[in-house]
């Protein structure tokens, strides 16, 4: 029963772990240039 809020739940945490990652990855990105 529980199955469908559960993926939805993961595939939301999934999401978020992605974009942290890509922000954050952006972030060093930028930081690098700038102390280049």
């Amino acid at each position: 029963m529980t199955t469908r809020r559960t993926r939805k739940w993961l595939y939301v945490k999934e999401r978020k772990a992605k974009f942290a990652a890509r922000q954050t990855t952006r972030a060093e990105i930028l930081h690098v240039e700038e102390g280049g």
